[in-house]
């Protein structure tokens, strides 16, 4: 329930419009006290403005530009952030435009 909106979120925001070959990367891995899960693509990439109003919640999509309501997201980080107590639960990072997308989980051990 929760790595489904973000592959969702990688393919109807980052890849479904591209020209290129289309790539998502799942990982998951060890940093210090946490497991990280990453979903990383290739696609368009995401302003910084972007980011930050998807993090604090007040991003707004346009149905019609990707095919989804767009509250998969927002309440996957509402969920993460209740369970376990924390805002930081989940990181956006992207390089800019076409530098592809990273989503990752920090989760506690």
């Amino acid at each position: 329930m929760i790595l489904q909106p973000i592959v969702e979120n990688s393919i109807n925001y980052g890849l479904r419009n591209i020209e290129w070959t289309k790539k998502i990367v799942l990982s998951v891995y060890e940093l210090g006290d946490y497991v990280c899960v990453s979903v990383k693509d290739n696609g368009i990439g995401i302003e910084k403005e972007t980011i930050e109003k998807i993090l604090d919640g007040s991003y707004v999509s346009n149905p019609n530009k990707s095919g989804s309501n767009g509250v998969g997201l927002n309440n996957c980080i509402e969920r993460l952030n209740i369970f376990y107590e924390r805002d930081d639960v989940l990181d956006i990072i992207s390089e800019g435009k076409n530098k592809g997308t990273e989503t990752i989980l920090y989760l506690p051990k």
